[in-house]
């Protein structure tokens, strides 16, 4: 709402008051006219094309514009009793929904790894590790034991010695650093309102330093 239209609203109000009804029907036309040439400016300078340059603004606005509130707040039912559960029993109910959606995984076995040649995993270099941690966009959340992401980026060569070596050491003992597999789990709604578990999707929160390992593995 620009300060134009507010003194046209204005205009227009008191034109009503007043019995002017050929020109309060003028300033309401003007009125629609300039709101509807206001919404196509905003349209075009802050929504078309602007999800190309920054994504994570522009998924603000789109929110933000729909009244899409990111905390979104759950209220289940106790499948026990007919009453609401509290925060900390929603908290807990998401989890275990969460959770027993990989019961049915095999659990992973150490003859497995037996059939990992070693030759194929690769060796980790100081210089390629600083290169990619100069590569990491400061826009992106970190893990639970991250360090903040600008850190890693301006000390990139501090680090870059000590990653590669745990890298290293990680592909040869076959064994993925425990403290890189706990990560943060948000349950983010499929459809608004959300009535129940199934309708959430779990939207993991990963180490950055585990998906720079990972990212040697795939390349």
């Amino acid at each position: 709402m620009t300060s134009k239209i507010k003194k046209m609203i204005h205009a227009r109000n008191c034109a009503h008051k007043q019995g002017k009804t050929d020109r309060y029907r003028f300033l309401r036309n003007r009125v629609k006219h300039e709101i509807r040439m206001a919404k196509e400016k905003y349209y075009k300078d802050n929504i078309l094309g602007n999800h190309n340059k920054d994504s994570a603004k522009w998924w603000k606005k789109i929110n933000k514009l729909t009244g899409r509130d990111k905390s979104n707040n759950f209220s289940f039912t106790d499948p026990e009793s007919p009453s609401i559960m509290n925060d900390k029993d929603t908290a807990n109910y998401i989890n275990s929904f969460f959770v027993g959606l990989t019961k049915d995984f095999p659990v992973v076995q150490d003859k497995w790894l037996m059939n990992i040649e070693t030759e194929s995993l690769p060796t980790v270099s100081r210089e390629s590790v600083a290169k990619r941690l100069k590569e990491l966009k400061t826009n992106k959340s970190t893990g639970l034991n991250d360090p903040n992401v600008k850190i890693l980026k301006a000390f990139a060569e501090f680090f870059a010695l000590p990653l590669a070596d745990i890298f290293n050491e990680s592909f040869s003992s076959k064994c993925f650093p425990a403290i890189w597999k706990d990560f943060v789990v948000s349950p983010i709604p499929k459809v608004i309102p959300c009535s129940g578990v199934d309708e959430l999707r779990p939207i993991a929160l990963n180490s950055v330093l585990s998906k720079l390992q990972e990212s040697y593995v795939v390349s």
